[in-house]
């Protein structure tokens, strides 16, 4: 196992808590986050020795991912801060972990949707002693932080990937 490669695996995962995080304060996933994101990914690859073919694989599914997100986007269907991490996770998982991943992260999605819908429903009445962030995640038209669910779903989908076998994980 090489540590450096190793020590880039740590960029996935910090990234992905990183945005849903801030998804959850903000209703916002960075620019630069996702590209730090992607950008991690090719030094990870090449250190732990993943295929130029396969590195080639991963980079198309995430245009291909990066497609349907501007899609989904200007369809209104999903932020574009989502649309830029669906992408930049789908680089790091590669297409053994994409069913997976997408299976995953619309599971979490409707999970979190229901949590909303409940937690909406007890916390109405108390929102004026929340703070701005959680008045606003507690209001009836206030989004759902998908990335959190981008985040779950890209967790639980990784030990399918190409990548992370090879790191061992």
């Amino acid at each position: 196992m090489n540590i450096a490669g190793i020590v880039f695996m740590l960029v996935f995962p910090a990234c992905l808590i990183w945005a849903a995080i801030s998804d959850l304060r903000t209703m916002t996933i960075s620019n630069r986050l996702c590209l730090i994101l992607a950008g991690g990914f090719y030094p990870a690859a090449l250190l732990l020795g993943l295929n130029p073919i396969l590195i080639g694989l991963h980079s198309l599914l995430a245009f291909a991912v990066l497609l349907a997100g501007m899609a989904m986007f200007a369809a209104g269907w999903m932020g574009g801060g989502d649309a830029k991490l669906m992408t930049a996770a789908s680089l790091w998982l590669g297409l053994s972990a994409a069913l997976p991943f997408v299976f995953y992260v619309a599971l979490m999605g409707g999970a979190l949707t229901v949590i909303f819908l409940i937690l909406r429903k007890l916390f109405k009445r108390h929102t004026d002693t929340m703070s701005g962030w959680q008045q606003r995640l507690m209001t009836d038209k206030g989004g759902i932080p998908y990335g959190v669910a981008i985040f779950a779903g890209a967790l639980l989908a990784a030990p399918s990937g190409a990548l992370f076998k090879l790191a061992g994980l």
